[in-house]
């Protein structure tokens, strides 16, 4: 069996994981980091197409990691936010310059930004990554934890063994870090699934983000580069089988009668990306030398786009 020492050990690298180990060995910590899913194009297969919302506040913590420079080529500015509800006359507008912001938000693919992090993470002397590879076990021993993790390569398992002041789980809503420390899960099913794709618009966004509530749920249009948009659509579980057989054009056709033309028409549409939308809690997020962040402890609706902009509050505090 391999040994190692190391501060801490991180198990997940999603951008909640790889942005902790990049916090900590900018400290001068030593990290090894579990991810369980091989690299793609640089970037481990957590980060797929979906687009995320990035807050002002986690821009700022971005700069003070100083990864935002390498990130902001691939960054659309949100700088309005257009607000309203299907059948009723109201609508709110927020602007970026009325509330001293540069940016209300930022609009970024979730795999660009996981190219940026993976980047970084190679190029520090401070973290080892291990790849693909799961914890599987850990006890506390003499005030550290052990951390007894498999890594396989080429369908070789190899055991190895960390020692460790302390473990977080940033490994997702089915956490095997909260498994194993057995902690209670809160967990609310909203009866409903979140539709994604990449749309574009005759007209280009400039900048505005659009958010409208309807009696099946909300939709909603975050800026991309070009006249490309992320759509967020939420449906009630007994119309996500039809919603997913709708071809491109009909599925355009949905969208505009909940949202409106507001951009002229929908010109085209990526593939659908489906999920189910629940909220989950963990009410002990620590126990011993052990700790839980992001989805591991926390998943959110994704209404407000706060479940990866808590999680990396979770990194700030």
């Amino acid at each position: 069996m391999q040994s190692l020492k190391a501060d801490v050990v991180i198990s997940g690298g999603g951008p909640v994981g790889l942005l902790l180990a990049l916090g900590l060995a900018q400290q001068g910590k030593n990290i090894v980091l579990a991810e369980a899913l091989l690299p793609v194009d640089s970037a481990p297969n957590s980060f797929d197409g979906r687009v995320l919302a990035l807050s002002h506040g986690s821009m700022l913590v971005l700069e003070r990691l100083d990864i935002w420079q390498d990130l902001r080529p691939f960054v659309t500015n949100i700088l309005h936010v257009h607000v309203s509800q299907k059948g009723y006359l109201g609508i709110t507008t927020l602007h970026a310059e009325e509330v001293g912001v540069p940016a209300l938000g930022y609009s970024v693919q979730s795999c660009d930004l996981g190219n940026v992090l993976w980047q970084h993470v190679k190029q520090s002397s401070h973290i080892q990554v291990l790849c693909p590879a799961k914890v599987v076990d850990f006890q506390e021993v003499n005030g550290l934890v052990q951390v007894h993790i498999e890594q396989t390569v080429d369908s070789i398992c190899t055991p190895i063994n960390v020692e460790a002041k302390l473990i977080v789980g940033a490994d997702g809503t089915n956490s095997q870090v909260r498994k194993i420390l057995q902690l209670p899960l809160e967990e609310k099913s909203y009866q409903a699934f979140g539709v994604l794709a990449q749309i574009e618009t005759e007209e280009h966004p400039n900048n505005w983000s659009y958010e409208r509530f309807t009696e099946e749920g909300p939709v909603a249009l975050l800026p991309m580069k070009g006249h490309a948009h992320k759509a967020v659509l939420v449906c009630p579980e007994q119309d996500v089988e039809r919603i997913k057989r709708l071809n491109d054009q009909d599925f355009m056709a949905l969208f505009a009668s909940k949202m409106g033309e507001r951009l002229g028409a929908f010109t085209n549409v990526s593939p659908r990306v489906v999920y189910p939308l629940k909220e989950t809690y963990v009410p002990q997020m620590a126990k011993g030398r052990a700790l839980l962040m992001g989805n591991a402890s926390h998943t959110q609706h994704p209404v407000a786009a706060q479940g990866l902009n808590l999680g990396i509050q979770d990194i700030e505090v």
